[in-house]
């Protein structure tokens, strides 16, 4: 059995995605489609990319993951095909996979520079054509140039580590219980020497000042911060909403997350 995953920011009212399910299934016998999550913020790279880091090793290895999201992202876009950790990956190269993967990938090919005439439905059969190409093994036999991925930091929607100030920190998601996702990790709380008394600001007003385990260390109804299953650390509330109560957003300014260690 093949295995395929899409992510997109396509939203389920329209029928894009069946329509990329089917593509593929005519290029690909025997193929097994798994739907990673198609509600991406549009055009949200930090988000996709955060999703793609955390989800695609669970997967069986030769899996092949396609990315659908902001395909045309600059003048002169470009298709790109990667392998990592045994894994193979087909996505515009706008920056989401030279984040999700880091520095991990192994061989990066270039695939398709996406021209005016191209449409929707003709990239999806491009890209099918491409995946079939993986799992026949044929991969190596499109004398495809290999290249780097795009450095995030040329593009608009950048996916920096910090935003304008080096203080703040950036949301990049906010899951099904409203937990807030920000951009600090557990490696690099590791990685602080001589750690000091941990505070997190956010809104302005809010403040907290310890990282809990579980949502349960605090009372029903109370804000805390934890690193959650993927090492990346939530603002959340016991049992409540953390974005709505306190206003907290994807890329939105007003956020002021900081972290700072007295």
């Amino acid at each position: 059995m093949n295995y395929i995953t899409l992510l997109s920011d396509f939203g389920l009212k329209e029928a894009g995605i069946a329509k990329a399910k089917g593509i593929l299934m005519q290029q690909i016998q025997n193929v097994n489609i798994i739907d990673i999550s198609h509600d991406i913020t549009p055009f949200n790279y930090k988000q996709a990319a955060y999703i793609l880091e955390n989800t695609y090793t669970n997967f069986p290895i030769n899996t092949i993951h396609i990315v659908l999201i902001d395909w045309f992202y600059a003048a002169n876009p470009r298709i790109v095909a990667a392998e990592c950790n045994g894994h193979y990956f087909i996505s515009p190269d706008n920056g989401i996979l030279f984040h999700a993967l880091k520095k991990k990938v192994e061989h990066t090919y270039l695939l398709k520079e996406i021209n005016k005439q191209d449409t929707f439905t003709h990239l999806l059969e491009y890209v099918a054509k491409m995946a079939a190409k993986i799992v026949s093994k044929e991969l190596y036999t499109l004398n495809s140039p290999s290249i780097s991925l795009t450095d995030i930091s040329n593009m608009n929607n950048v996916i920096d580590k910090k935003e304008e100030s080096t203080d703040l920190y950036n949301v990049i998601h906010i899951d099904q219980y409203e937990n807030v996702v920000i951009n600090f990790t557990k490696k690099e709380l590791d990685a602080i020497a001589n750690k000091k008394a941990f505070r997190l600001e956010f809104k302005q007003t809010e403040e907290i000042n310890e990282i809990s385990n579980n949502y349960n260390d605090v009372k029903t109804g109370t804000k805390l911060c934890r690193f959650n299953s993927n090492g990346y650390l939530e603002i959340c509330v016991n049992h409540g909403k953390a974005a709505s109560l306190f206003g907290l957003k994807i890329g939105g300014k007003q956020n002021k997350i900081k972290i700072s260690f007295d």
